[in-house]
């Protein structure tokens, strides 16, 4: 048996004709089970599985883009001993993000990752900031903060 740690994914949008797409890939890993309606997504909240197999956030990341290219997500695994968790990104239109993370999805650089990254003036140029992936965070947040809202197939 291989380790295992919590698989944890959050829906920012999602189109109607999209919804049962989505609704498959988080059902086949038994994500969404807690919320009780299993015909809809509740875009902005957390679906959990608290015990998937290592390297199953970059499984669901594929599936999600397979199934639903214009679905936006932020999905990652949590730190397990002396590993770090893995987060992935999307955000159709903008880009996708693949990077270390803690156990809130945040991703985690080390001080040299972001002195290396820094330009003339101490700046992020356009190649730092999409190895970073501020315009995938700065997306994502914009989409948090629009709150909870469940949508159902169409």
């Amino acid at each position: 048996m291989s380790d295992r740690t919590a698989l944890q994914v959050i829906v920012l949008s999602c189109p109607l004709e999209r919804v049962r797409a989505v609704l498959a890939v988080l059902t086949e890993r038994s994500l969404g089970e807690f919320f009780g309606d299993e015909d809809a997504v509740v875009l902005g909240e957390q679906y959990l599985a608290p015990e998937e197999s290592f390297g199953s956030a970059e499984e669901l990341a594929a599936e999600l883009v397979a199934a639903a290219p214009e679905v936006a997500f932020l999905a990652w695994e949590d730190p397990r001993y002396k590993w770090l968790g893995t987060v992935f990104a999307y955000v159709p239109g903008v880009g996708q993000f693949t990077g270390p993370c803690d156990a809130q999805g945040t991703p985690l650089w080390t001080t040299d990752q972001v002195l290396g990254l820094l330009g003339p003036g101490n700046m992020l140029n356009a190649d730092s900031e999409m190895q970073m992936g501020v315009a995938v965070f700065a997306r994502i947040q914009e989409l948090l903060t629009l709150g909870a809202t469940t949508i159902g197939p169409t």
